[in-house]
């Protein structure tokens, strides 16, 4: 969280003429369309690109450090008048599935598979330090046979380390910050009656929790390097994994050419790689109206098929529903008849990692400008923020009750506050919900919003709002 100084050298006008004509009541997303929302009551304009707008985002991007501007929306006016708010919110996308929820889940035999490999671990540093009259780094509490050696038989290690996990979500506002205080209650309700079976149940539903299991469990084996463990990669990256690398890795090989790239790969081209609809729309027509290929030509499949491209050409999402249902080959059949049609050496023979981490077009980071001071209420509020910073704060208990909690950012004139709303691996971090407290006693706040992506944040948008 920072604090930026007072700009000399950018004049922002009060009030914000620039965008205060254009004001409407501010949306949120639902199911990849704009509308309003009693969870949001104040008032939003997207500026228009000017001089001021590209200063902003230029200046954006370098204190983020991204690649370039373009990683930068356009700034956002926003103005809470007297009792408008936005309740606890993140500012990241999720009204479609990209990935499917189980494709990476962990369950119950990811769990049984660590507890081995721990184990064995654990029984061979003992016998070496026995071998070598050496002491051994594992603590005493994790040898064999005491309550904190791995295994997935035992209800005692069980009970412990799912204590243990128990505390440090409670003491972190884990459970909180993802909506799921349901399961901290069970926890605590099961743990405290000594029920069986706990590690099953929990996995079945929240696979996830298992790496931050693991975690807790290496921070009481004291964080020795040879039981850090790494969850072995069950499967291929899904095929939309492969497909969003492709479009990165060729866009900055791009980018990196510059004017040497030839024109129909500039990013005005219709074969430019993009994130967006457009683009997918005009690799799947290469392919469709093709005739071979390496990995799956379009004339192999069926014609039920190829009848349902037809009819959802140009169609959102098109290009993620035949990946989910052809699978890896058919993203290795797009990117060769991309590149056939290309035909620019820099640029050919692209190869598929054996492993890709799901990274998709998200935003990254969000600075939100304070353009007045606020006498009385407007806060910026983390609710789940752990923090022994006492501001002084006025709240609307019944409005919005998490102005009351975590961490309160004041608006002072021309300070502003930045956080990141997706951790160093670019997974969303629920941490980073965040509210607007309503002004108080007819005060009126404005700000500005500067979203960074991890990606051009118009292609971003596009992908997840576009409606076609």
């Amino acid at each position: 969280m920072a604090r930026g100084p007072r700009s000399r050298s950018l004049r922002l006008a009060y009030p914000p003429s620039q965008g205060q004509p254009h004001l409407h009541r501010s949306l949120i997303d639902d199911n990849g369309v704009r509308g309003i929302s009693a969870t949001r009551t104040s008032n939003t304009a997207f500026l228009r690109p000017s001089l001021l707008t590209l200063e902003l985002q230029v200046r954006t991007a370098k204190l983020a450090r991204l690649p370039s501007p373009s990683f930068v929306e356009r700034t956002q006016l926003v103005r809470y008048g007297p009792g408008e708010f936005y309740k606890r919110h993140l500012d990241t996308f999720d009204n479609k599935e990209i990935l499917p929820r189980a494709f990476s889940a962990y369950n119950y035999s990811d769990f049984e598979a660590w507890t081995e490999w721990a184990a064995a671990v654990i029984d061979a540093a003992q016998a070496s330090a026995a071998e070598h009259g050496t002491p051994t780094v594992v603590p005493a509490i994790c040898h064999k046979g005491q309550p904190w050696y791995p295994n997935a038989s035992s209800s005692e290690f069980i009970h412990s380390v799912l204590h243990a996990f128990w505390t440090f979500a409670n003491t972190t506002n884990f459970f909180e910050s993802r909506f799921d205080q349901a399961w901290d209650d069970w926890l605590a309700y099961n743990l405290g009656v000594n029920a069986s079976g706990l590690m099953h149940v929990l996995l079945e539903s929240k696979g996830h929790y298992l790496p931050l299991i693991v975690r807790v469990w290496e921070d009481r084996a004291g964080n020795a390097p040879a039981l850090r463990y790494t969850f072995p990669k069950r499967r291929p990256p899904h095929g939309i994994s492969q497909w969003y690398r492709w479009v990165r890795k060729t866009k900055e090989a791009i980018s990196a050419l510059g004017q040497a790239a030839p024109n129909h790969l500039q990013p005005h081209s219709a074969l430019y790689p993009k994130f967006d609809t457009a683009f997918e729309t005009t690799v799947l027509e290469l392919w469709r109206r093709g005739t071979g290929g390496p990995y799956l030509p379009a004339t192999s499949l069926p014609r039920e098929r190829l009848h349902w491209m037809d009819q959802h050409r140009g169609h959102r999402n098109v290009l993620l529903k035949l990946v989910q249902d052809l699978g890896i080959h058919l993203v290795q059949q797009l990117i060769y008849t991309w590149e056939e049609k290309v035909q620019f050496g820099p640029v050919a023979g692209y190869l598929m990692p054996p492993f890709v981490p799901f990274v998709p077009p998200q935003r990254y980071a969000t600075l939100f400008l304070y353009l007045n001071t606020v006498d009385k209420g407007g806060e910026t509020v983390f609710p789940h923020a752990r923090t022994d910073a006492h501001v002084s704060r006025s709240y609307n208990s019944t409005t919005m009750p998490e102005c009351a909690e975590g961490m309160a950012v004041l608006p002072t004139a021309l300070h502003a506050v930045l956080f990141y709303v997706q951790t160093p691996t670019m997974e969303v971090d629920p941490m980073a919900r965040h509210g607007g407290c309503p002004p108080l006693d007819g005060n009126i706040k404005w700000g500005a919003n500067q979203f960074m992506w991890n990606a051009d944040a118009e292609e971003g948008a596009v992908m997840w709002l576009d409606s076609t």
